[in-house]
C-alpha cells in the first residue's frame, strides 16, 4: 500500500513538472477543453474544441482564449509576440 502510495505522489509530481515544459499531452488537452466547452457549450463549435485542444497540445499553460468572434486560443508567448511587434518603431 505504501508503495502505491508513494508511486502516486511521484507521478503526480511529474504530471506538475511537465506541465510547465511546453504542451499537454492529446489527453489533457481533450479534458481541459471539454471542460472549457461546459462553461460555453453554445458557443463552442466542434472547429473551436479542435484548435482549443491544438493549442493546449503546443503550448500547455500558456494557452489562452482570446474573446474574439469568432472565438479562438492562441499561446500567450505568441499572443505577446504579435502584440509588441506592432508597437516597435
Amino acid at each position: 500500500m505504501f508503495r502505491m502510495l508513494c508511486g502516486l505522489a511521484v507521478v503526480s509530481m511529474l504530471s506538475v513538472v511537465a506541465l510547465g515544459c511546453g504542451g499537454l499531452s492529446t489527453e489533457d488537452a481533450t479534458l481541459r477543453c471539454k471542460e472549457e466547452r461546459e462553461g460555453r457549450a453554445f458557443f463552442f463549435t466542434d472547429e473551436l474544441f479542435k484548435q482549443c485542444v491544438s493549442c493546449y497540445e503546443e503550448c500547455g499553460d500558456d494557452c489562452t482564449a482570446v474573446a474574439t468572434t469568432p472565438a479562438s486560443y492562441t499561446c500567450e508567448s505568441q499572443a505577446e509576440a504579435t502584440g509588441s511587434g506592432g508597437s516597435g518603431s
